[in-house]
């Protein structure tokens, strides 16, 4: 979910990473909110800090990364087309003092919906540009296969 107004934006994403193994899979969940610029109507770059997660076969103590991506917009009318790159870097800490390290991108493809918020009239002319608001939804996301990943114990642990 995203929200523009004028130049700048704020939004909030979420993403699972699924690693198979021969005995099952895990599923890394990361949640980041993120802050972008659109300085002109078809291109957007932002960067966003991961706020939290999950992993589908444990408890995590934190999470932490960031995440950065540029999204171009394909305006048609009050609806926008999207294509999008984004990048994770994140760090899963689990209670069992193990860390997950996780390094992957996501392409995806959007449908974005734009409302007028502000439209100010003087004499017959815009005193000020018109601020505008996009939320994304029906956003699908693919992870490309040049993904990293990396288990590791802290000393406490090794014997």
């Amino acid at each position: 979910v995203r929200g523009i107004f004028g130049l700048f934006g704020a939004g909030y994403t979420q993403s699972d990473l699924k690693f198979k193994w021969t005995n099952g899979s895990t599923t890394y969940t990361t949640n980041a909110i993120d802050v972008s610029l659109t300085p002109i109507d078809l291109f957007t770059v932002g960067y966003g800090v991961v706020t939290g997660g999950g992993v589908s076969n444990g408890t995590l103590d934190s999470s932490s990364g960031s995440t950065t991506f540029f999204n171009l917009n394909f305006g048609l009318g009050p609806v926008d087309l999207l294509a999008g790159y984004r990048m994770w870097d994140a760090t899963h800490k689990h209670k069992s003092g193990s860390k997950a390290k996780l390094k992957y991108n996501e392409i995806g493809l959007g449908v974005g919906f734009g409302f007028w918020l502000i439209d100010i009239w003087f004499w017959g002319q815009s005193s000020m540009p018109p601020i505008h608001i996009f939320f994304i939804s029906f956003y699908l996301k693919k992870q490309i296969p040049a993904s990293s990943f990396s288990l590791s114990k802290t000393k406490s642990d090794s014997i």
